[in-house]
């Protein structure tokens, strides 16, 4: 009987915490390990005790989370953390100035009592004025320690412990080490355990991993519809360079864009053949000009994506248009950095994940490195592809040798599927009636919680199409086609200013990119049925995986027409 009253009083104590909490705090910051559901839990205490100072008192008023009254925080809208870390602003005594730049906390990282985080200081020639903002960035799983300061730029990559009392002055972006005294400097490397974790969850495919593997240790294989590297543990000697080097454990990043602009070749031809306004084809033209080359993705003559080196416009061809499939990275690698070595200039096009794999890659080594990623959805089945188009090619009793995803025959906005044979005759199919397409949205399964969405950018210059453009400007109403460019470096933004003598343009705004293209904000949910469709896609085939799904959409439309005829009524 008493467990049964204690359960009610706690669930009582919950339900006041959740109507309250919800009232004064954004929702989104109420979730978590701290925010268990009815059970009056950590979180739900912080948020009771925080809310009376909060936004009775005015102690932190305008922040949007609990925070405890005596924690400062300014310019919240600077900050970046984890849900799981608002254990950070519940510590007596901290301090979180965020002017001018931005603090980014990695997940599952822990900041003692006493702890000053500053982005910009005092000018020291006058002192009523701040010198610019610089961004603090505080990798995963990092902890720092009592009464320490960080001060503007600084950089800790993963796994950093700040001893208490320290003030850190510079980067640590390795990560992996214990750092202390005034200025703090490295007094112990952190042995993680060595067995690699490669082909986990958050594992996004680039093979970069394998690519690096001092004993060829790492091999490929196919699982649940995509191809993830596995560790041969009679190879394996767990040195760690696989878990090191992943970028996904690289600190993340947060630069808004320098400029940003709408834009399409003036050569119409060429605007014709490119998805949308033809921003990759006047980036490549230029490096082509300029005695370079470029990387991107064409099909193999097995109709694999692959990423291959072109060294003219004409080869070129080939990586024009989008191609809604993962891309294996394969020997790109070593290919590029045989290019870079000659000193010739290099454009590396690709998804965010994969230009952040040839960053890391590559490092800050070449000045002749350019790079160019693309506004990803995400990366779709490699595995479903080659089985849809086998039954392709099956069912028309001709091979493939090109599929255009987006055909503007019809026009940008809605453009078909394009089918191309070795007999060059055709088949042309709207996304309705294209099959492939009800499995847009079963991606990767890290693509859902993207590492690299955002402005964690590793690019040079990111583009896109420039959905929206229309409530920016009235130059680009032909529906054939407009890119966005965002250009992330001083380097990018001198390849833009190459090529716009070549396109017609309009300068835009980081804001109206962000309102016009959501997939540059959040990754998009897990369908319902993904899981189960690549589960029997590994043990019966395409063929049970691709019925299984025709059912579930048929049910979909019939539970759409009733709904639709109830509302009617």
């Amino acid at each position: 009987m008493k467990r049964i009253i204690g359960r009610l009083i706690s669930f009582i104590k919950w339900f006041f915490a959740w109507c309250i909490g919800h009232i004064f705090y954004k929702g989104k910051y109420l979730k978590g390990k701290y925010f268990k559901r009815f059970q009056y839990s950590q979180g739900w205490r912080w948020t009771m005790h925080a809310v009376f100072m909060q936004k009775i008192i005015g102690i932190n008023r305008k922040v949007p989370f609990p925070v405890n009254h005596n924690v400062t925080v300014t310019n919240w809208k600077n900050m970046e953390f984890h849900r799981d870390n608002i254990t950070i602003f519940q510590k007596p005594g901290n301090y979180y100035q965020a002017s001018g730049a931005k603090i980014i906390i990695g997940k599952d990282s822990y900041i003692a009592c006493n702890v000053g985080m500053v982005t910009a200081n005092h000018d020291l020639k006058d002192l009523s004025k701040h010198t610019g903002g610089k961004d603090i960035v505080i990798g995963a799983n990092s902890w720092i320690g009592l009464n320490s300061v960080v001060l503007p730029g600084v950089v800790l990559g993963p796994h950093t412990v700040v001893g208490a009392g320290s003030v850190v002055t510079k980067s640590f972006p390795e990560g992996y080490c214990v750092i202390a005294g005034n200025p703090a400097k490295i007094i112990k490397e952190i042995e993680m355990d060595k067995t690699p974790a490669v082909g986990t969850k958050t594992c996004m495919g680039c093979m970069l991993c394998a690519e690096k593997c001092p004993k060829g240790a790492i091999k490929i294989e196919k699982k649940k519809g995509y191809y993830v590297p596995v560790v041969d543990n009679e190879k394996c000697i767990k040195c760690g360079l696989c878990n090191k080097i992943c970028p996904v454990n690289a600190p993340k990043k947060s630069d808004e864009p320098k400029k940003v602009y709408a834009l399409c070749d003036k050569n119409e031809e060429n605007r014709k053949a490119a998805s949308s306004g033809g921003a990759v084809g006047l980036l490549a033209q230029h490096i082509f000009e300029q005695g370079g080359v470029v990387s991107g993705v064409v099909y193999n003559e097995k109709m694999q994506p692959v990423h291959k080196i072109t060294r003219n416009f004409k080869e070129f061809e080939a990586v024009r248009g989008s191609k809604y499939v993962q891309s294996e990275m394969g020997t790109i690698y070593t290919e590029l950095k045989s290019e870079l070595e000659k000193g010739i200039p290099v454009l590396a096009t690709g998804t965010p994940c994969q230009i952040a794999a040839i960053k890391t890659y590559f490092g800050d080594k070449y000045e002749n490195l350019y790079t160019c990623d693309l506004i990803c959805h995400g990366v779709q089945s490699p595995v479903v592809f080659e089985d849809y188009i086998k039954e392709l090619e099956s069912k028309n009793g001709k091979k493939i040798v090109d599929f255009k995803f987006r055909d503007k025959t019809n026009g940008w906005k809605k453009s078909n599927v394009k089918v191309i044979f070795e007999d060059k005759s055709e088949l042309v199919m709207t996304r309705d009636k294209c099959e492939y397409f009800r499995y847009f949205d079963y991606l990767r399964q890290s693509c859902y919680n993207c590492h690299f969405r955002g402005f964690n950018n590793y690019s040079d210059i990111t583009v896109g199409d420039y959905w929206g453009v229309e409530s920016l400007t009235d130059e680009f109403n032909d529906d054939k086609g407009v890119s966005i460019l965002l250009c992330h470096t001083e380097k990018g933004c001198g390849m833009a200013e190459k090529i716009l003598a070549y396109s017609k343009a309009v300068e835009s705004n980081t804001e109206h990119a962000l309102k016009t293209h959501k997939k540059l904000k959040k990754s998009i949910a897990v369908p319902k049925y993904r899981n189960a469709f690549f589960d029997i896609l590994d043990k019966k085939g395409y063929m049970a995986a691709k019925k299984f799904q025709n059912k579930k959409t048929r049910l979909f439309k019939i539970k759409k027409k009733i709904k639709k005829m109830i509302g009617g009524k």
